[in-house]
């Protein structure tokens, strides 16, 4: 995942208070919508429990601006501007890479994908040993991106096309898209399956009407296609083939007043003028349930846990449907979707006071809890603090997380388990930025942005 240090953000100082158990309180069952981005989760800061003393620490360099990439016992640093250097020389946009955990340098090589000025962040992705990068392209090139693909030992470029990277197939393949509606409104998209390491296409295809895919983590399960004039089919993102297809209700479906989300095994479809979502099933696209949508209609639906969560942009609140049939299993109106771990959930609570979540976290005072959840009732089992977790659950499902006080700069780094309600705190970092969600962890080994833009590496206790 990229960090991008974005400054400052104003925070209060660490809060003494662990962990709260919360019985008897439930989730409010009125009709709200809810839905969601783990990625959201990953943005709230700070939290409580017991202080400990400083970690080992290394320290690898790095400019405002610049982007990390964690993989194996590699860190890289992608430089996506022009820079003068002390002697007066402009350095060229460039990519090093560093060992892990002694932050040793091991090659630095000028970036192979030129970015447009201001067209924000590179997207980068590990698959197997190979670094996938896309840009935003010079005008003129088709898809409006460029993607390029580096050797994670040697920084050698192995292949350059236009187009963006969607993700990676359970294959081992990087799915790209090649063209865009935006960039050929008349034409239909194209997308193509590629080697990682020749860059050799093994499929492609046209897709004209809708587009959408079957996330797995960071993998790409399905791609879906809503053709004219009423064809809804799934193909195999291995080999590009058909692997079901069906005729949706109706002569004629205009695939662009459809909107099209993928969660919990089910390929919902939003109809805004009747105001209702259908759901069918992915393995054999047959129609499950249809009900109607939020008042506003700017839902976002997401997968959390069996479940199928759906989250309005403007009010905030959660739903959460039973996948079998769309009925309301509970709704919540703070919390933001719950990830599943082991027999509960953990949510991002922002708390009553906050009308809307998703505004809410932008702000510099703002606060909320990461909380714990009954998966089938929605009932507040108890709260851990305000954290930013940095990592997937574990093997024990106990979650590695850290609370940064942005007017010191320290941070505490502990491990959450929201089976027991308890904290234990690992030790204590300084000098390390608040803002842009800037730690993350891979293996053993914990990293976080400082202040001055550099990357802090620390060793992780067992």
């Amino acid at each position: 995942m990229g960090v991008i240090e974005l400054g400052e953000v104003g925070r209060d100082d660490l809060p003494p208070e662990g962990p709260r158990r919360r019985p008897g309180r439930r989730a409010d069952n009125r009709w709200l919508t809810a839905g969601g981005l783990f990625a959201l989760v990953l943005a709230t800061m700070a939290g409580g429990g017991p202080r400990s003393g400083p970690l080992p620490e290394a320290t690898i360099p790095a400019r405002l601006g610049a982007q990390t990439v964690a993989a194996g016992d590699r860190l890289f640093v992608i430089d996506p501007a022009e820079r003068v250097d002390p002697s007066g020389m402009v350095a060229e946009p460039s990519i090093a890479a560093y060992r892990l955990p002694d932050a040793r340098p091991l090659w630095r090589v000028p970036l192979p994908v030129a970015r447009v000025r201001g067209s924000g962040a590179i997207d980068s992705r590990i698959v197997g040993e190979t670094l996938v990068m896309t840009a935003a392209a010079t005008p003129g090139v088709d898809s409006g991106f460029a993607t390029a693909a580096l050797d994670v030992r040697s920084g050698t470029t192995l292949w350059r096309r236009p187009g963006h990277a969607i993700g990676r197939t359970p294959g081992g393949l990087v799915l790209l898209g090649l063209s865009s509606p935006r960039s050929a409104p008349d034409a239909a998209a194209r997308y193509a399956a590629l080697s990682p390491r020749t860059g050799a296409v093994r499929w492609s295809l046209a897709a004209g009407g809708r587009v959408a895919f079957d996330f797995d983590d960071e993998q790409v399960r399905a791609m879906i296609t809503i053709a004219p004039p009423n064809r809804l089919a799934v193909h195999d993102v291995e080999t590009g083939t058909t692997v079901r297809a069906v005729a949706l209700p109706g002569e004629r479906v205009d695939p662009q007043l459809l909107g099209v989300d993928v969660a919990g095994g089910l390929l919902l479809l939003r109809d805004d003028e009747r105001g209702t979502v259908t759901a069918y099933g992915l393995d054999r696209l047959e129609r499950r349930w249809t009900r109607p949508l939020d008042a506003s209609g700017r839902s976002y639906v997401s997968a959390c846990g069996d479940a199928v969560c759906v989250q309005d942009f403007d009010e905030g609140g959660l739903r959460v449907l039973d996948p079998r049939d769309g009925r309301i299993r509970w709704s919540h109106a703070h919390l933001m979707p719950p990830i599943r771990i082991g027999a509960r959930m953990l949510a991002w609570n922002p708390g009553s006071g906050c009308r809307n979540p998703w505004l809410c976290r932008e702000l510099p005072d703002a606060s909320g809890v990461l909380t714990v959840v009954d998966p089938a009732t929605g009932k507040i089992l108890g709260e851990l603090g305000p954290w930013q977790w940095t990592d997937r659950p574990g093997p024990r499902g106990d979650l590695l997380a850290v609370r940064i006080d942005s007017r010191t700069g320290r941070a505490q780094v502990a491990r959450l388990d929201p089976a027991t309600l308890t904290v234990r705190t690992l030790g204590m970092l300084t000098g390390v930025s608040a803002a842009g969600g800037g730690c993350g962890v891979d293996g053993t080994t914990l990293h976080c942005r400082r202040r001055d833009a550099s990357v802090g590496v620390w060793r992780l206790p067992a």
